[in-house]
């Protein structure tokens, strides 16, 4: 193996990328966990709000039950309490969890592909965990930021430009080339004869002491040395030419060897990051798409619990359509909240995979260079954020239906924010598309939850989950 300065820069060079990519991987897992306590948090919601509705469900046809009134069959009461714990019990699972895997990096896509986990405690010990910060803290921590819904229209071919110019991967292979190319360029040199013209003077002093005198050396060595008596040169050259270069030319095969696996590694690395680069691009289209479709899915699961209920209340609908809207419109909820979620991290992953996720996030290495490109100082890079991940877009789910909403309940449509230069224009979540966001009615009425406030969360369920309150 050759080394040398040039060797050396490239390989300084590959551990700055290195740790870069790094730091994108984790910048990529707290976004991760960060999106994974917001559903936590809106699925738990969600779910108390089923229970809320199951138990009034419930209370009404047990008061009938009590009564001897039509309505009150105990099979009636019977489906109606089943639901009401089976809801219950989905509050418990929603509030602590369980240990499974959750959403990272290179889960089925390099980023990190959306796996909704119910639970709250463990998402929060979660982010917490990756945060630095201390597992177990005094308070629970909540989700500020709501997700952003604005649709994209990428331009492919700056798409895959950006890719192959800011994907660190690339970067590393194509150092590793160069390098090889360096060490190819020594083990060739190594296999030519060699011949050198050499020359030599100096200056000789003798004596027993370095100063001073003896009797068989009059003078010190110094002095000697000064006065120049013993002084003698050489010229001449040397030729060196080893019989059959077996280990130069053994050099040169093995480093060829391992400049065409790079290089085909480099192939492959280009070809998978154009691909995941295409997954990710119609991810971002499919989960913007179900998110519409969701939407809507919603607003119709909301239309008939409220059709039901007043039929139900006229003794014209059998309580097991009641309780079956409930449901509806609780899955509906729950899907709603993960197409958000899937769509965000998908929008997330295109910066990824095009390599401007850091750029994306105003996070900034600075190094210093010279004008030939020379590291001056690579270890002081300087790591600069901003404190939000995203421009707040809230849609909070209110709890009742007002007459005001009634236009707003109309079905979604897209709205497209179109890029044709990404190389010159750069958009982040959260960005300045203030004209350009999808309209969305200020809240969705009807059975659903309104944001829980921090200060004013003591209800029932508190005190049924064990006096767990959020601050």
């Amino acid at each position: 193996e050759f080394n040398g300065l040039r060797v050396a820069m490239l390989r300084t060079d590959v551990s700055a990328t290195q740790f870069k990519i790094a730091v994108r991987d984790l910048v990529s897992n707290v976004e991760n966990a960060y999106w994974d306590l917001y559903y936590a948090y809106r699925d738990l919601e969600a779910k108390k709000a089923a229970r809320d509705n199951a138990l009034k469900s419930w209370q009404v046809i047990k008061t009938l039950s009590n009564a001897k009134k039509e309505g009150g069959e105990a099979d009636k009461e019977g489906q109606a309490r089943e639901q009401y714990f089976r809801f219950e019990s989905d509050v418990q699972d929603a509030m602590y969890g369980r240990k499974t895997d959750a959403t990272r990096t290179r889960n089925g896509s390099t980023g990190g592909t959306f796996r909704p986990t119910p639970g709250v405690r463990i998402a929060e010990r979660r982010l917490r965990r990756i945060m630095g910060i201390d597992v177990n803290g005094n308070e629970l921590l909540m989700t500020n930021d709501e997700p952003l819904i604005v649709s994209y229209s990428f331009d492919w071919d700056n798409l895959v430009a950006d890719a192959e110019s800011n994907r660190g991967e690339l970067k590393i292979r194509s150092k590793r080339i160069e390098e090889l190319n360096l060490q190819l360029l020594a083990a060739k040199n190594s296999a030519l004869p060699q011949f050198d013209v050499v020359g030599r003077y100096r200056f000789r002093g003798f004596g027993k002491d370095l100063a001073g005198s003896s009797p068989t050396f009059p003078i010190g060595a110094w002095n000697d040395l000064v006065d120049g008596d013993h002084q003698e040169w050489q010229a001449g050259f040397e030729f060196n030419m080893p019989f059959g270069f077996r280990q130069a030319y053994s050099a040169i095969q093995n480093i060829n060897q391992k400049l065409t696996r790079e290089k085909q590694i480099l192939h492959e690395q280009r070809r998978q990051i154009v691909n995941d680069l295409s997954d990710a691009v119609q991810d971002l289209k499919r989960s913007f798409t179900v998110y519409e479709l969701q939407y809507n899915r919603l607003q119709g699961a909301l239309d008939q619990l409220k059709a039901v209920e007043k039929t139900n209340a006229l003794k014209k609908a059998p309580i097991n359509l009641v309780l079956e809207a409930q449901r509806r419109v609780l899955d509906a909820q729950t899907q709603l909240f993960r197409s958000k979620i899937e769509y965000v991290l998908a929008l997330r992953n295109v910066h990824l995979e095009k390599g401007t996720l850091l750029e994306n996030k105003q996070i900034v290495f600075s190094d210093s260079t010279d004008p030939n490109g020379m590291i001056m100082n690579p270890v002081s890079e300087t790591i600069s954020k901003s404190n939000s991940m995203t421009e707040s877009f809230v849609m909070p789910l209110a709890s009742e239906r007002t007459s005001s909403n009634k236009k707003n309940s109309q079905p979604l449509s897209s709205a497209t924010v179109s890029n044709s230069s990404l190389a010159s224009q750069r958009r982040q979540i959260g960005g300045s598309q203030n004209s350009n966001r999808t309209k969305l009615p200020a809240q969705i009425p009807g059975f659903g939850m309104a944001r829980p406030s921090p200060t004013t969360e003591t209800d029932r369920t508190a005190q049924m989950i064990g006096g767990d309150t959020y601050r």
